[in-house]
């Protein structure tokens, strides 16, 4: 019986050694488990945050292009209106070379006055060769708002500004509208 008692003894104490060492093993692959989903959770959340800043980044890269796209428009706008008022405004082309760049909407504005679409443009605030060198030598322009430009005249020491709506087709610039 003893022999019975010591057997079972073993069993017992073996049973709670393998049940402790099975406890203790689970216990370990857990943690082993927990260890790795922390360290695949950072990552992705480590990957979504570069993937955040990534798309930032791009998105600021977009939009400083397109200021810079904006920018050039406008310059080239500004230069395309102060070569129309240098040329057809104030300069001895014929007029009507340079109606193909006003729109219907233009022209049709023009028709209240004598001079047309050119009175409101400014081609009527000068008299003499005198006036008109004044007039180009302080001729400015610049972009006010949107479409809207400011085109800055000064004669005899007075300044007036009118203000012209362009538009931007394809390659070619409209002068869609004056105040």
């Amino acid at each position: 019986m003893k022999t019975i008692m010591k057997i079972l003894t073993g069993i017992v104490l073996g049973a709670m050694a393998g049940g402790g060492g099975m406890w203790l093993y689970m216990e370990y692959r857990q943690q082993i488990n927990e260890t790795l989903n922390r360290e695949q959770l950072y990552k992705e959340r480590r990957k979504a945050h570069r993937d955040s800043l990534m798309q930032i980044r791009a998105a600021q890269e977009n939009r400083e292009q397109e200021n810079i796209n904006e920018e050039i428009r406008q310059k080239a706008v500004e230069r395309f209106i102060t070569d129309f008022y240098k040329q057809a405004v104030f300069g001895d082309s014929q007029k009507k070379e340079y109606e193909v760049n006003l729109t219907q909407h233009c022209k049709e504005k023009g028709k209240d006055f004598d001079g047309g679409v050119w009175t409101l443009l400014g081609a009527d605030i000068y008299g003499s060769d005198a006036n008109r060198k004044e007039l180009l030598q302080h001729l400015r322009v610049s972009h006010d708002n949107g479409d809207w430009y400011r085109v800055h005249l000064v004669q005899q020491g007075v300044t007036e500004f009118r203000y012209v709506k362009a538009l931007v087709k394809g390659k070619d610039v409209m002068i869609d509208d004056v105040k």
